[in-house]
């Protein structure tokens, strides 16, 4: 079972991924345009990040 500490850790190293997708799929969009579908799918991938970070923090607030 994970700890509170490894939740909130790892809430925030998927935070830190969902910055950098933001930030690439931002790049790609820019060079391809927005309807590219590989700058699509970095903006998905990087709000999957953010869910999960999301998640993360869920299971560390339920934790006594």
């Amino acid at each position: 079972m994970t700890t509170q500490a490894e939740c909130l850790r790892l809430a925030a190293k998927a935070e830190a991924r969902a910055a950098r997708g933001a930030r690439n799929a931002a790049q790609i969009a820019a060079r391809r345009g927005a309807s590219d579908p590989v700058a699509v799918l970095a903006l998905h991938r990087a709000d999957l990040d953010r869910q999960s970070a999301a998640n993360w923090r869920v299971m560390a607030s339920t934790h006594p």
